[in-house]
């Protein structure tokens, strides 16, 4: 009983802390009704990449990193609680690692495609 209730606290937990950021995701359909074609489709994908890599990869690595750390300083002196908490922020690393390819990738894509900076939701350029 007390494990089904630990689960409805983290789930609880999970949606009011991520909320904020599914609210902030309008913007990121660049069309409306039957105006939209494959050229909003391709910007799309884009906006969702750009949004999940800046809102929630970004966010969630630093919250693993924290994990990570914390379990590193709390190991003390147990080796195999240290590994646990280096496995972690390694893993965090690979994961940010492949998310950036996947933007340049997918950036890299659209600029061979032709599509100037103006499909970007971040507007970093």
């Amino acid at each position: 009983m007390k494990f089904l209730l630990k689960i409805k606290c983290s789930c609880l937990a999970a949606i009011l802390l991520f909320l904020p950021i599914v609210a902030s995701a309008q913007g990121l359909v660049p069309c409306s009704g039957a105006d939209c074609g494959f050229d909003h489709l391709v910007i799309l994908v884009n906006r969702v990449i750009d949004y999940l890599l800046v809102n929630i990869a970004i966010p969630l690595a630093a919250i693993m990193f924290a994990v990570g750390g914390f379990k590193i300083m709390m190991a003390g002196g147990e080796s195999g609680k240290i590994s646990e908490g280096k496995k972690v922020i390694i893993d965090v690393l690979y994961g940010l690692l492949i998310a950036f390819l996947a933007w340049v990738i997918v950036h890299t894509l659209l600029d061979v495609a032709g599509l100037d900076s103006s499909y970007s939701f971040l507007e970093l350029e």
